[in-house]
């Protein structure tokens, strides 16, 4: 009599066990499907080349990220590169749609697959400009031409800030590359370290970016010229729709006089939290005449 009965709760049980994956497998197709059909268009990259090394790149792009995704109802997603090589490489062969590059690197991929500027970020005062600062720890360096035999720190060739115009600043002082020791680091960070530890006599980086170590023991002995500022460009190919709702979305954004809009940026990488423009007049001539300083010194 007991058989029949075991019989029966072991085919109950099986019908259950096979019902309970296809429930929950329906439950998750519906979720990832909501979530695909909540955004147009098909998923839009963004590449940064981060300023320093090390740092939670992710973490102050992630709040920016968001706020395009709710602002444009396109997808977009971020996109890391070590050098500007491969920050070249990935625009020019549309890897990626849009890119976070400084005056030279737009420069470069301007004339090697017509990438055009969409907007400029500003500095502190609402300007479309920045500057780069040749620096010191040495009390006893008072002047440019001071450098003269000492080591001093730069970054990538194609770097604007901390190659190309400290180049050109010490060149108009009469300080060329064979009467200084150059050494070459890959980011502004590790610049700043070697300036402020002594192992080099000077060095160079942004204006904004050397205000983030103002507690180390520096100063500066040269200040540029304003420099464009960095842009957020184009890919070739990039959607025209997706370009435009990326612009309507940064240029409402007024952080500098819109107490909302301060709160809502203030998580954001430091670059990107005063706002943006669209490029100036002459912004993609000025960027020309940097690039064309950059050949002088790569030919």
């Amino acid at each position: 009599m007991k058989k029949p009965f075991f019989i029966l709760l072991f085919i109950i049980a099986f019908l259950f066990s096979s019902l309970k994956p296809s429930f929950a497998n329906t439950d998750v197709k519906k979720e990832t499907d909501l979530k695909k059909d909540s955004y147009t268009g098909s998923v839009q990259f963004i590449g940064v080349m981060p300023t320093f090394y090390g740092e939670n790149v992710y973490q102050f792009y992630k709040p920016f990220i968001e706020y395009l995704n709710k602002t444009t109802n396109i997808r977009w997603e971020l996109k890391l590169y070590p050098t500007y090589t491969s920050t070249l490489n990935a625009i020019c062969s549309k890897e990626i749609d849009i890119a976070y590059i400084g005056p030279n690197l737009l420069g470069l991929a301007h004339e090697k697959c017509n990438a055009k500027p969409l907007v400029v970020s500003l500095n502190s005062s609402g300007k479309p400009f920045y500057r780069s600062v040749i620096f010191t720890s040495d009390s006893k360096i008072t002047t440019i031409k001071g450098l003269k035999g000492k080591k001093v720190a730069f970054g990538d060739n194609a770097s604007t800030a901390t190659n190309i115009v400290p180049r050109e600043m010490l060149n108009k002082e009469g300080l060329f590359f064979d009467m200084i020791k150059p050494v070459f680091y890959k980011n502004h960070q590790d610049i700043i370290k070697a300036v402020a530890s002594n192992k080099v006599s000077a060095g160079s980086a942004k204006e904004h970016v050397l205000e983030r170590f103002k507690d180390f023991n520096i100063r500066a002995l040269k200040v540029s010229e304003p420099i464009p500022q960095y842009t957020f460009c184009s890919a070739p190919g990039v959607s025209p729709e997706a370009a435009r709702k990326f612009i309507d979305a940064l240029l409402r954004l007024k952080p500098l006089t819109e107490k909302a809009d301060k709160k809502l940026v203030n998580n954001w990488h430091f670059e990107l939290r005063n706002g943006f423009a669209l490029p100036p007049k002459n912004y993609m001539k000025e960027i020309m005449k940097l690039h064309r300083t950059f050949k002088k010194y790569n030919p």
